[in-house]
């Protein structure tokens, strides 16, 4: 009885994917369920749009069944530290490569052989964490409420003028605001603490819990700009056309999101063959022509209506020093994240 039950559970979710979002061939069937006895826990940051047409694809080609579990990058990071004596997810999916480093002792080395056709800029980190996507950080703002001559760059979010009015999302949840927190500290080169309660008090301790949330509040004017990624950026303004992109003049971060095997997973074999599809051709090229992503391999294009990755003005980012400081960091930005709201 148990297992009738949970084959037709199986079977019941296999057709819901099957009719929530296309695959990369368009050509899967029902008939194609593999045996869920073959089968990945996937834990990934990223949306359903990204995800499924992948995995729908990878588990036809391959049979092994995927079970994506959504959440936000470090909130799925600790729940990976959480289970490490008894691991449940096999593959961490999604999350900037400065943090998923910062927890590197829960996942496995492995170097995909992808990696020959992978971007100097995109080579796997400490043959553990390996690229997916690039995805700039960009400047997002509400021309009803400000001007493009009122724009500076990163030290825009100290200026006074904007006290209350940025959106940001929260860095010790969203992985790719830690990026912008740590881009923004190497900016300012003063000590971290004076640094992160400026910050937190020109924002007055406001933090939202996810980049949409971040994109909605620069589109219904609660706030003047935010900090995006250029894909959540250019997607935020297909779907509110008044909404302007801006690229900081004094350079933007790029950091690839990645992809890791979690340490002693149960199925690290087929772990390994989904970092090896997440790196293959078919896949990349899906992301750069139906996806509109900037990907890791060599010899394929840039999206199209956006700058080249040539163009772009990039600043300077240690992903080794932000990966070992994130719990430093993280604690003094708790600490002082708590005064500032006392006041």
């Amino acid at each position: 009885m148990k297992r009738s039950l949970r084959l037709k559970f199986w079977l019941c979710l296999w057709t819901c994917l099957l009719t929530a979002c296309g695959s990369l061939s368009g050509h899967i069937a029902v008939s194609d369920v593999p045996h869920p006895a073959d089968s990945l826990t996937v834990y990934t940051s990223y949306p359903a749009s990204i995800y499924a047409p992948i995995i729908k694809e990878f588990q036809y080609k391959t049979g092994i069944w995927v079970e994506p579990v959504e959440g936000e990058a470090i909130d799925l990071l600790e729940r990976i530290k959480a289970e490490a004596p008894t691991p449940t997810a096999d593959v961490m999916f999604g999350g900037g490569v400065d943090t998923l480093l910062a927890y590197k002792e829960f996942f496995a080395v492995y170097e995909t052989p992808e990696t020959l056709n992978f971007l100097l800029h995109s080579k796997p980190y400490e043959k553990i964490v390996t690229p997916f996507l690039i995805n700039p950080l960009v400047f997002v703002y509400n021309p009803r409420l400000v001007g493009l001559t009122e724009l500076f760059g990163w030290n825009d979010l100290l200026n006074p003028a904007f006290k209350g009015r940025i959106a940001m999302g929260d860095p010790m949840n969203c992985a790719i605001y830690y990026t912008v927190l740590q881009t923004f500290l190497a900016i300012n080169s003063e000590k971290y603490e004076k640094n992160i309660a400026a910050l937190l008090l020109n924002l007055k301790g406001k933090l939202y819990d996810s980049e949409a949330a971040v994109g909605e509040a620069v589109a219904s004017d609660e706030k003047a700009l935010g900090i995006l990624s250029e894909a959540a950026a250019y997607e935020l303004q297909a779907r509110n056309k008044d909404i302007q992109i801006f690229y900081p003049p004094d350079g933007t971060t790029v950091v690839p999101d990645g992809s890791a095997i979690v340490k002693n997973s149960a199925h690290a074999a087929a772990a390994a063959k989904f970092i090896d599809y997440l790196s293959s051709l078919p896949v990349q090229r899906y992301l750069a022509e139906n996806a509109r992503r900037r990907t890791v391999r060599k010899a394929l294009p840039d999206p199209a209506g956006r700058p080249s990755y040539r163009e772009l003005k990039l600043r300077g980012y240690d992903i080794q020093q932000a990966a070992s400081q994130q719990r430093l960091v993280a604690k003094l930005w708790r600490s002082i994240a708590g005064r500032v709201a006392e006041k």
